[in-house]
């Protein structure tokens, strides 16, 4: 048996300054227990150095960022300079925000998108979303770990069509659990095989139940933060197309309830005792790429048994795993049907005001159905480079005709 250490003053000579100085027991025991190695400097020179260190450092993190300024400025000017010939070659109208009208309300219909929240100084970004969920959130870790995808914050809605089903359904990692659960004991009860397999593929799980959750929970904390109204062109009983989850359109502009449609669900419960449920998720069939690329054939054992165990664990994991992808698909004609009521009413509705919205492609089966009900003019609203691009694919997928755009 090894007995305790005992330590004893030592006394060294400073290599920075050549002076005596006095490391403690204390110390001593200290530096051990980190496994570093005993300093060389007294403590005065210690500091001095960390100081210094501390200035190299926040200078660096200065340059870092003035160099990303910089990249961000050239890159910002080239996207302007881009979007300025986009819109020099675009075929229909542009008119000035601030110039828009509503005319005639009672046959307007206004689509509001995330943008609008936005331009009230509402933080209800992914991006701000994000923040609230910690570096070590174990949410934040399976959707940044398990989802193919490099604009996750940016495009959260597709990229939850991403999943890379090959990282957790493959037979090595269900292998790995029912060991760990010793699902291949056969004397092993129903409940360890099941725990193995639930085990083995609890992103699958864990990413739409927590999200959804997380999600009713952050729209709740959102307030306006700005006392700007930008939009004062909304007055009167123009009917609304909501996609976001707030009523600042109600709360800002006076709408009226009846005359709104939100669409994904609103925080704010419409009927007593029945909260909405809020809708998220990507376009049908955007998983099919990556489940194609799970490998389907059988695992080799020895143990006949084993097998058996095995193929039956992943032939159960496959099916489960597979409700994914209903969780997170959003079903738009359902959700149009449910809401049938508003789109039927749109017959006579002469223009289409659009504020603030991606335009995803996700987000086309509304649109259409639109479309479909009324023979209106389009007023569409951009912001970016981005968005530019996208409302030209969103006009040539529509076949729209009636297009005036601006930029807000």
């Amino acid at each position: 048996m090894i007995g305790k250490k005992y330590y004893k003053p030592i006394v060294s000579i400073c290599k920075e300054c050549g002076k005596e100085f006095q490391l403690s027991p204390e110390e001593q025991s200290y530096f051990d227990s980190k496994r570093f190695v005993l300093p060389k400097r007294c403590k005065e020179c210690r500091e001095l150095r960390k100081t210094a260190r501390k200035v190299l450092e926040s200078e660096e993190k200065a340059r870092l960022e003035e160099k990303n300024k910089e990249i961000q400025q050239k890159q910002a000017e080239a996207d302007e300079k881009e979007l300025g010939k986009i819109l020099e070659s675009i075929p229909f109208p542009q008119i000035q925000f601030n110039s828009l009208t509503i005319d005639n309300p009672l046959h307007t219909l206004v689509v509001l998108g995330n943008g609008f929240d936005i331009m009230h100084g509402v933080k209800s970004s992914y991006w701000d979303f994000q923040k609230t969920l910690g570096k070590n959130n174990s949410l934040r870790f399976n959707l940044e770990t398990y989802l193919n995808t490099n604009d996750l914050w940016s495009n959260l809605e597709e990229s939850l069509g991403k999943l890379q089903y090959t990282m957790f359904l493959n037979r090595d990692n269900i292998d790995m659990w029912l060991d760990d659960f010793d699902a291949y004991d056969p004397d092993a009860q129903a409940a360890d095989y099941f725990a193995a397999v639930e085990t083995a593929i609890s992103p699958a799980f864990e990413i739409p139940h927590v999200l959804n959750r997380r999600i009713s929970k952050w729209v709740k904390t959102l307030s306006v933060e700005s006392e700007s109204k930008p939009f004062s062109m909304l007055h009167g009983d123009y009917r609304v197309l909501c996609f976001n989850y707030t009523e600042f359109i109600e709360v800002l502009y006076g709408a009226k309830a009846n005359n709104i449609c939100y669409i994904h669900g609103c925080r704010r419960s419409r009927k007593p005792g029945k909260p909405d449920k809020l809708i998220l998720g990507h376009r049908p069939d955007v998983e099919a790429g990556e489940w194609n690329k799970v490998e389907m054939k059988s695992f080799k054992f020895k143990d006949p048994y084993k097998k058996y165990i095995m193929d039956t664990a992943f032939e159960t994991a496959a099916r489960e795993t597979a409700w994914y992808d209903d969780a997170t698909t959003k079903n738009c004609s359902d959700i149009i049907n449910q809401n049938m009521w508003f789109f039927n009413g749109l017959s006579d509705v002469e223009k289409v005001f659009v504020f603030g919205h991606s335009l995803s492609e996700v987000d086309y089966s509304y649109f259409k159905e639109i479309s479909r009900k009324c023979n209106a003019e389009w007023y569409i609203g951009f912001h970016s480079l981005g968005d530019i691009k996208r409302l030209l694919s969103f006009v040539d997928n529509l076949e729209l005709r009636k297009v005036t755009v601006f930029r807000t």
